[in-house]
């Protein structure tokens, strides 16, 4: 291959990738905004439906030990689906929560205990995570979508659970939820980086 030749296909290649970009983007704004229409009470509905299904998944797959029934949720941000008043259903279901801590750029999440009693400090980006810190591991992790297309989960483009599910071998994996409204189903094509979620839950 002449340097010609090269350089016109690496010019294709990066004009592909910011095509992808663009079009993830523009999901991402489309997804944002069908959200944020949906009524409060009616997102209180959906949240409720949510959480009751993910209640039945967590029965269906627990742990051999009860003391590894450790669930990570998320701080809810904006319009993503709130868990927060069902977490003492949660809890009595014999599950202890976690939310995810972020350990610097271009790393892969840590997740840290959540009591009812635990102080929360600002991450950044509307992020809210424990200020003392218990480290665990979670035989589940959940995460809210900006929108999702299969498996797949589009975020914000961080690409911290990404980081984070790749460490994760097989069988962790399939212990990964994906949350989200139906109404913020898309298509796009999964990047060689992109990991797909164990499920997804939604209120459909």
């Amino acid at each position: 291959m002449t340097k010609a030749e090269t350089a016109s296909e690496t010019a294709s290649e990066k004009a592909l990738a910011t095509n992808h970009d663009d079009h993830r983007e523009a999901l991402r704004k489309r997804c944002l905004a069908l959200r944020k229409r949906i009524d409060p009470s009616t997102k209180k509905q959906y949240d409720a439906v949510i959480i009751a299904r993910l209640l039945v998944w967590l029965e269906n797959h627990p742990p051999e030990s009860p003391s590894d029934a450790q669930l990570a949720l998320w701080w809810p941000i904006g319009s993503e689906p709130d868990w927060r008043a069902f977490a003492p259903q949660i809890r009595k279901a014999g599950w202890q929560l976690a939310l995810p801590c972020l350990k610097g750029k271009n790393q892969p999440l840590a997740f840290a205990r959540f009591d009812e009693d635990t102080v929360l400090r600002s991450a950044g980006l509307g992020i809210m995570e424990p200020a003392q810190t218990h480290w665990v591991n979670p035989w589940v992790i959940a995460a809210p979508c900006v929108g999702f297309f299969g498996d797949y989960r589009l975020g914000f483009g961080g690409g911290y659970y990404d980081r984070t599910l790749a460490l994760l071998d097989a069988q962790a994996r399939a212990r990964t939820i994906a949350i989200a409204y139906s109404i913020c189903e898309v298509e796009f094509e999964p990047k060689g980086h992109d990991i797909a979620f164990g499920t997804i839950i939604t209120e459909a």
